[in-house]
C-alpha cells in the first residue's frame, strides 16, 4: 500500500520588511529591559527575604528560596523573548522556532504564576501565622510591598509571553 506524498510545512515564511524589523527590535526593546528587571528581581527577593522582620523564623527561608526560583523562572522567560530575535533572518520567520518560542514561554509563564502564587501564599500564612517568631508583627507596608515583589515574576514573564505571542502569532501578515 503506498501512501500519498505531502509537501512538509514551510520552515520559513516571508515577511514584509516592515514587519521582520518590527519583530526583530520589539524582542530586543522589550526583552532586554525585562531581562534586567526579573535579574534585578531575583536578589531583590533574596536580599530583602534576609531583612524581614520575619526573618529569624525557619519558615522565613522558604518564602525568599520559593521566590527566589519563581523569580528565575521569570529571568529565564524574558531572556526567552530576548533571545527570539535571530528567528528573524533576512525577511523570513523561522516557523519552528517562533513555534517554539511561544510553546516553552506559556509553559514557564504557567510554571512562573502558579510558583508565585505558591510563594505569596506562604508569604501570607507566615506573616498572620502568630508563630512566636512572628509573634506581634503586622502585615505594614513592608509585607504588602515584599508581596508585591513576590508576585512580580509572573508579572515579567506574562509581559514575555503575551508580547512573543503578539510577535509571532500564527497568521503572519505575509509579503
Amino acid at each position: 500500500m503506498s501512501f500519498p506524498l505531502t509537501q512538509p510545512p514551510p520552515r520559513y515564511v516571508r515577511l514584509h520588511p516592515d514587519r521582520a524589523r518590527h519583530i526583530r527590535s520589539r524582542c530586543a526593546a522589550v526583552g532586554v529591559p525585562l531581562s534586567v528587571a526579573a535579574g534585578a528581581l531575583v536578589v531583590v527577593i533574596i536580599v530583602a527575604g534576609l531583612r524581614l522582620p520575619t526573618a529569624r523564623d525557619p519558615f522565613n527561608s522558604l518564602v525568599w528560596a520559593v521566590g527566589a526560583a519563581a523569580a528565575l523562572c521569570g529571568f529565564l522567560a524574558t531572556l526567552g523573548l530576548a533571545g527570539a530575535r535571530p528567528y528573524v533572518v533576512n525577511d523570513h520567520l523561522d516557523l519552528n522556532g517562533a513555534r517554539v518560542t511561544r510553546r516553552v514561554l506559556g509553559a514557564v509563564w504557567t510554571c512562573t504564576t502558579v510558583v508565585s502564587a505558591f510563594t505569596c501564599l506562604l508569604f501570607v500564612l507566615l506573616v498572620t501565622s502568630g508563630r512566636s517568631a512572628t509573634k506581634g508583627i503586622a502585615f505594614a507596608g513592608w509585607a504588602w510591598a515584599y508581596l508585591a515583589a513576590l508576585a512580580l515574576p509572573a508579572v515579567l514573564s506574562g509581559i514575555a509571553f503575551f508580547t512573543a505571542r503578539a510577535l509571532f502569532r500564527p497568521a503572519v501578515r505575509l509579503w
